[in-house]
């Protein structure tokens, strides 16, 4: 099949979809021409596939953030448009807004590294701009430094040096997708020698905050911060083991 460009479908393909085969004949092709690693190339034959609707999948997870795929593609709709090399643009966050897929993968990153879902959801919200100001392309809210080989991308940060604020350019992890973000922003706690202190703290989210001043950032009001976003917004609902402020009498 020669290539397509702007491809558009007459029904929805995939998992409960129409599937008329014109129509998944395009959308295989388009899959074929992101199809993500480790997957297979799809057979190019008319036919929806468990494979076929996992890859629709996967695609969704990676590149639209999407915390429940639904495995389908529509016609007009988000995962179409990027198949077809559109830019596909992600909901704007306001200030003190967290989205569902967000606690969703601060509360699976807790239960795989024990760090307080409320410590991995602060630490989003200040470091990303509540998921606004994330470096393009990097799914990394958490401003997790690339090393060595890693992929990244760079950017400009500020960093608080001798008690002065300056902005210097640094190159930043690219993550698949927000809960690989996630996962690895907990194991980094979780794991790291620079945390044991903090780690030491655990249950408790507010010292754990605090310790986190001086060695995951820079800024001599970082726990500080991290605590008044925690409380204001009252993330300790969402912790599996942290300790969790009594209620008020």
């Amino acid at each position: 099949m020669a290539a397509l460009t702007n491809v558009k479908i007459s029904d929805s393909v995939g998992e409960n979809g129409r599937n008329l085969q014109e129509d998944v004949l395009k959308v295989q092709h388009l899959l074929n021409g992101k199809i993500p690693i480790p997957y297979a190339f799809l057979k190019e034959d008319g036919v929806v596939s468990d494979a076929m609707v996992e890859v629709i999948k996967e695609i969704q997870r990676r590149n639209l953030q999407s915390s429940k795929p639904d495995g389908r593609v529509d016609p007009g709709g988000k995962t179409l448009l990027y198949l077809n090399g559109g830019s596909v643009s992600q909901p704007k966050v306001s200030a003190g807004t967290i989205p569902q897929s967000i606690i969703d993968a601060a509360q699976l990153s807790e239960k795989n590294w024990g760090i307080p879902a409320s410590i991995s959801i602060a630490q989003w919200a200040l470091e990303s701009g509540w998921g606004a100001k994330m470096p393009a392309g990097s799914n990394n809210p958490f401003g997790i430094k690339a090393v060595g080989k890693q992929e990244g991308v760079s950017a400009s940060t500020r960093e608080v040096v001798n008690g002065k604020d300056i902005t210097i350019n640094g190159k930043f992890r690219k993550f698949a997708s927000i809960n690989e973000a996630f996962d690895e922003h907990g194991k980094l706690l979780a794991t790291h020698r620079a945390y044991v202190k903090a780690r030491s703290k655990l249950p408790d989210a507010d010292a754990f905050a605090d310790a986190l001043t001086g060695t995951y950032a820079t800024d001599p009001n970082y726990g500080t911060i991290l605590k008044k976003i925690m409380k204001s917004k009252n993330l300790y609902q969402y912790d599996a083991s942290a300790t969790k402020p009594a209620p008020a009498p």
